[in-house]
């Protein structure tokens, strides 16, 4: 299930619609998504670009991207 600090920023569905402002609840939202990502596997930029869309629909993914990779969670 969805975390609880993350309920009040998600869809039905699931998917995130805006950032949080506590440091805490970002670092939330960055371990929800990259569980959407498949272990060991390569992805191409538009492919990151694209799985983010669908789960992080405010319109400012690439703030997302560059925080899962200052976070050591994307390379």
């Amino acid at each position: 299930g969805a975390p609880p600090a993350l309920r009040d920023l998600m869809d039905e569905q699931g998917r995130i619609t805006r950032w949080p402002g506590k440091l805490k609840d970002q670092e939330v939202l960055l371990r929800y998504l990259i569980e959407k990502f498949e272990p060991e596997r390569g992805y191409s930029e538009r492919q990151v670009n694209e799985l983010l869309q669908t789960w992080y629909l405010d319109a400012d993914f690439v703030l997302v991207r560059r925080s899962l990779i200052d976070a050591g969670l994307l390379n």
